[in-house]
């Protein structure tokens, strides 16, 4: 394993961003590497045991094995236009892909290792011949609508709370701290970001282009970015998880009576952290973090810690109280 180094200067802090809404083609991604090893497997229990019975329902899994899977390998490299730039929906996704030069889609392909018995399909596909155009096109589709549709709002929700981390970073500390606390395999160190365990040693000059900061619910622990550094950079990164072990599952929704609480798990919605949540409330934030923690055992709001941050955010029944409440 290697370290990846990012360099950055006063100009690539600037211009670093973090995705409003996760991106399904790098999620998409991210599941197909979650199939490969057992790492992660922890984190994923249900959707693993839920997928391998949707899989058999729909019969996709052949097609998944012999198109995705293959051009996505956890390893060094995978072709970069499977993961074109600021994609929220997946139909505009899957168009770009499908969309992609040739030539650039010929020289990208020829990069992979393949099986032999994927390589006359991949060859279509590289000439741009639209039967195997096609077939990426509707396995991409499927995979999502099978595997990743029904666990959206549940990745909306990590990424919405690690965005809302990464804007408290910088509100309490500059544009500097968004780097701070990544992840355990990243290290901030100005003006160099080291990322340890990457597949191979490599430097990335950002040459003022600044970097899209894209955390992913199914990237576990090891950041991906592309493999052509010409192309504008991204970091994709583990979404923060939710914290689980002390969360109740008993739904107890009595001690929600008061206007209180429940203007704080309306200011809860885009995220917040706890003095985010005092502030917007006109609470101090000893009475925010008690009010947090009753709706979190309630069932309401997911918390996630990072470092002495508490992230929290809407869980679907949250979201759905909300929406029957009167203003």
């Amino acid at each position: 394993m290697g370290v990846l180094r990012i360099r950055f200067t006063f100009d690539d802090l600037c211009n670093t961003r973090v995705v409003t809404e996760p991106d399904p083609l790098w999620e998409i991604v991210g599941s197909m590497h979650r199939l490969q090893t057992s790492q992660g497997h922890q984190q994923h229990t249900d959707w693993r045991r839920e997928l391998s019975r949707d899989l058999a329902r729909q019969r996709i899994g052949p097609a998944v094995r012999e198109t995705l899977l293959p051009l996505m390998p956890r390893a060094a490299y995978f072709p970069d236009f499977l993961t074109p730039p600021a994609v929220t929906d997946i139909g505009t996704g899957i168009d770009r892909i499908l969309h992609t030069p040739t030539a650039r889609m010929r020289q990208e392909l020829s990069q992979l290792e393949l099986p032999p018995a994927v390589q006359p399909w991949a060859a279509d596909l590289a000439a741009g011949r639209p039967e195997a155009v096609r077939r990426l096109g509707a396995v991409l589709n499927r995979w999502f609508e099978v595997a990743l549709a029904p666990q959206w709002e549940s990745i909306g929700a990590a990424v919405a709370a690690e965005r809302s981390l990464r804007a408290a970073k910088v509100l309490n500390g500059g544009a500097g701290h968004i780097l701070d606390d990544l992840g355990p395999t990243m290290t901030w160190e100005a003006p160099i970001l080291s990322i340890s365990g990457y597949p191979t040693d490599r430097e990335l000059d950002l040459k003022g282009r600044g970097i899209t900061l894209i955390p992913a619910y199914f990237v576990w622990r090891t950041p991906i970015t592309l493999a052509d550094p010409d192309l504008q950079p991204v970091l994709v990164y583990p979404a923060l998880r939710e914290i689980s072990p002390d969360q109740p599952r008993d739904r107890d929704l009595a001690p929600l009576l008061g206007r209180s609480r429940l203007a704080v798990l309306r200011l809860t919605a885009p995220g917040a952290t706890t003095s985010e949540l005092a502030r917007r409330a006109g609470i101090s934030p000893a009475t925010a973090s008690q009010h947090a923690t009753v709706l979190r055992n309630a069932g309401l709001i997911a918390s996630r810690r990072h470092g002495n941050l508490m992230v929290h955010t809407l869980t679907d029944l949250g979201a759905r109280l909300l929406a029957d409440q009167p203003r």
